[in-house]
């Protein structure tokens, strides 16, 4: 069966296209043949891999494995074109040599061109067990995602939505593996890991007034080309590197974070007192992260700062909220790990006893001398003993005895609301898909705004949800509500209202149209100038637009049952 990423290759030849075969010559070391070797050696390698592998019968015939590797050369080298004029634009060069000769990223672009087949073909032997055929880390190969998005805009919404959870479950616990090239880019910065504010613009704050602006003291600013680093851009360097991963770190937890609480029903106050303990267990207890999923530092955040503030969030409650976000997991509250003996050593500490921690603490060894339990386990032998020294500042009951006060909260991300991401769906129509504006406000070109509709109320939108009751229209004017029709949702009866109301909407312009008329005839009778004559009233664009666009479906609609009769 065809799948949308067919039809939209269909037609495209394998290999470099003029445009992209001219940009590999114009570099200074044509690169042309050493791309194609890489593809065509990683293909290789995953078919003779699934050829092996029992259980894959989907892919071991010939002819699946042929499908997969043309409709991967195809989507490459279209991905690799819109990447290669995406980032001459946005560095202003001309020789694209450092993208194309990096063999990193083109291994990394392969891959992730090859896991959107398979997601498109719903065959096995994807992502994750992708990165480990190809031996690419996924701290590395998660930074081609966005960049892959950025320039590619006709991916359909279901494959922009699968690589979005490949991204993040890199970023949540993936990237944090004891054989991730994370830890080494920590060691090279030989300082401790950048905090919120050091990595994020104080406009993505909630309130930027409270921002101490620390982004250039590690994260440099502008790179080459001029590019702000609130844009995604290639990795510059190690430092670039860490910074872009760990501002996809604070920005996805403050986002799980803020619905957590709301799930919690946590007040602001307490949601910043927990947001300053996780961020200082990233930045000061980093060792806590390896080989540990991100949710489990948060939801200890959440019940030390709970505990230390006497709020009465019993464990167990915080866990059963955590499993019903759409992120949630049974396993990260299940399978954590405790100690390793060669790679890690905690401390045991000895003021635990004096201070709140859950109950019900399990625990179980494995085959290879690697101690793993559940999350309460861990906060009670692992967390606490290296949290508690910076949570008690928080408790009111040690503020009068603790020489440096209670520490200053670390600003939360806003939650972004931008622009509504625009899908091109053919390269060959300048047209693009917005998602419905729920504001209620048309979409208005770049740097305009959109004027407030007449017909709203102040501080209201114009649209009705769905489920509003219709508003009769005045007889005098044109309908001021809107009939919304949802593809894959709305029922056929909201096209026929939308029918029913042009049609209504005709009868109403035919009857002034005669009244106007008969007004005329009358007026000239009695002598009234013609410059004092009332102007007809004339159907807006947005009307006759909808109605050629109804016309069309009812011919289209008449000519398909013509042919099923024939």
């Amino acid at each position: 069966m065809a799948t949308q990423l067919q039809g939209m290759l269909g037609g495209q030849r394998i290999g470099p296209s003029d445009t992209l075969a001219s940009e590999f010559r114009a570099c200074s070391r044509d690169s042309t043949e050493a791309v194609w070797t890489t593809l065509r050696h990683m293909l290789h390698v995953f078919t003779q891999h699934h050829h092996r592998e029992p259980g894959n019968g989907s892919i071991r015939t010939n002819e699946m494995a042929a499908r997969i590797s043309r409709q991967t050369q195809v989507l490459f080298y279209r991905v690799l074109e819109a990447t290669v004029t995406h980032e001459k634009k946005r560095l202003r060069v001309n020789d694209i040599s450092g993208t194309v000769g990096n063999e990193l990223f083109i291994r990394s672009l392969v891959a992730a061109c090859l896991e959107m087949v398979l997601y498109e073909l719903s065959l096995p032997g994807g992502f994750p067990a992708l990165l480990h055929l190809f031996n690419l880390p996924p701290y590395h190969f998660y930074g081609v995602i966005e960049l892959l998005l950025r320039a590619e805009e006709s991916l359909q919404a279901t494959v922009v939505r699968h690589l979005a959870v490949v991204e993040e479950q890199v970023v949540e616990v993936l990237a944090w593996t004891t054989d991730s090239p994370l830890w080494q880019s920590i060691r090279d910065s030989q300082a401790p890991l950048p905090g919120c504010q050091q990595v994020i613009l104080p406009k993505h704050f909630e309130d930027p007034n409270d921002v101490v602006h620390n982004l250039g003291k590690t994260c440099p600013e502008h790179q080459p080309g001029g590019t702000n680093t609130d844009d995604t851009m290639m990795p510059q360097g190690k430092s670039s590197q860490l910074c872009l991963f760990l501002r996809k770190v604070y920005s996805l937890m403050s986002k799980r974070l803020r619905d957590l609480c709301s799930r919690l029903a946590i007040g602001d106050e307490l949601r910043l007192k927990i947001w300053t303990c996780f961020e200082h267990s990233l930045v000061h207890c980093t060792q806590l992260m390896l080989d540990r999923h991100l949710d489990q530092l948060l939801m200890c955040a959440v019940y030390v700062m709970c505990r230390i503030t006497r709020t009465d969030i019993p464990f167990k409650h915080i866990m059963r909220c955590y499993k019903t976000q759409p992120h949630g997991s049974n396993s990260v509250c299940r399978n954590v790990l405790i100690s390793r003996r060669v790679a890690e050593n905690y401390p045991a500490g000895n003021s635990r006893e004096s201070f709140p921690t859950p109950t019900t603490p399990s625990r179980h060894l494995t085959a290879d001398q690697e101690e793993r339990g559940n999350l309460i386990y861990f906060y009670n032998n692992v967390y606490i003993s290296q949290i508690e020294p910076f949570a008690v500042r928080f408790s009111p009951s040690s503020q009068a005895t603790a020489g440096d006060g209670t520490p200053p909260l670390t600003p939360f991300p806003r939650q972004q609301k931008g622009a509504p991401p625009r899908r091109r769906p053919s390269r060959r129509h300048t047209l693009y898909i917005t998602p419905l504006n729920t504001d209620g406000q048309p979409s208005a070109p770049s740097g305009r705004s959109a004027p407030p509709s007449p017909s709203a109320p102040s501080g209201r939108s114009a649209l009705p949800s769905p489920s509003a009751p219709s508003i009769p229209s005045s007889p005098s004017t044109y309908p001021r509500i809107a009939l919304n029709y949802y593809f894959c949702r709305s029922s056929s009866t909201r096209l026929h209202e939308i029918n029913n109301m042009i049609k209504a909407s005709n009868r109403r312009r035919s009857a002034r149209r005669e009244e106007d008329e008969n007004r005329s005839e009358a007026e000239e009778e009695e002598g009234v100038p013609a410059l004092k004559r009332p102007c007809p009233l004339r159907p807006s664009a947005w009307l006759t637009r909808l109605e050629t666009v109804v016309s069309d479906r009812g011919q289209r609609r008449r000519q398909d049952l013509d042919q099923l009769d024939g």
